[in-house]
């Protein structure tokens, strides 16, 4: 992971940006993830979701979503740059949708299924009986 985001960092300012019309749910590219009081670092993430100038973006190697501005997400579509699997996963549960309420700090047993049909990189969980 240490050699991943080395190579982000050497590569940020040479990646072009994603005009308006790339920034589409499921498009895979770069955005500044900040975490904390900490500086922001170039990594890897996912569109979720494109709302006027902003993109929500889910950061793959750390579960974390931001909105973004259009203009700070890059290009990255290097093959070498997702060669190491995302750390994490959005997903959908299976067998429908609980009210959030009762998903709030509880941890769901289940297993997950393929991806979603529409969007690939969306997996499926299904929860365990209990």
């Amino acid at each position: 992971m240490q050699q991943l985001f080395t190579a982000l960092a050497q590569v940020e300012a040479k990646q072009p940006g994603l005009s308006g019309q790339e920034v589409q749910r499921g498009t895979r590219c770069m955005g500044e993830c900040v975490l904390g009081d900490q500086e922001g670092a170039w990594n890897r993430c996912w569109v979720l979701d494109k709302v006027e100038d902003l993109a929500v973006v889910m950061f793959v190697d750390f579960g974390c979503s931001a909105a973004v501005p259009l203009s700070s997400l890059r290009r990255l579509d290097e093959d070498r740059f997702w060669a190491i699997k995302p750390l994490a996963h959005p997903f959908v549960l299976h067998d429908g949708v609980l009210p959030s309420r009762s998903l709030a700090r509880q941890v769901l047993k289940g297993k997950l299924a393929s991806g979603s049909p529409m969007e690939s990189h969306i997996l499926k969980f299904t929860l365990q009986a209990e």
